[in-house]
């Protein structure tokens, strides 16, 4: 399988990317509501040569039974707050 994101060239920060998410399945309930795009290796070509709207048509919950290997711990928990200075 694969990730889906995009990019597209900038002029303040150079290549600009960015994952492609949707609702998330039921087994990532617990862990966020949104997950990226998760493509079958057969879904490859549509994706990078294909018409936007086929792309398009792509991006939807993957059906697939995933396993989730997460921490005890969310990310980010006991980060002291952003202070100003």
């Amino acid at each position: 399988f694969a990730g889906v994101g995009i990019w597209r060239p900038t002029e303040e920060w150079g290549a600009a990317y960015s994952m492609v998410m949707v609702d998330g399945s039921a087994q990532m309930a617990e862990v966020h509501d949104r997950m990226p795009v998760v493509l079958a290796r057969e879904d490859w070509e549509q994706w990078l040569a294909g018409t936007p709207a086929e792309a398009f048509a792509l991006c939807q919950t993957c059906p697939d039974e995933l396993t989730v290997d997460r921490t005890a711990e969310r990310w980010g928990a006991g980060r002291p707050a952003a202070t100003s200075g």
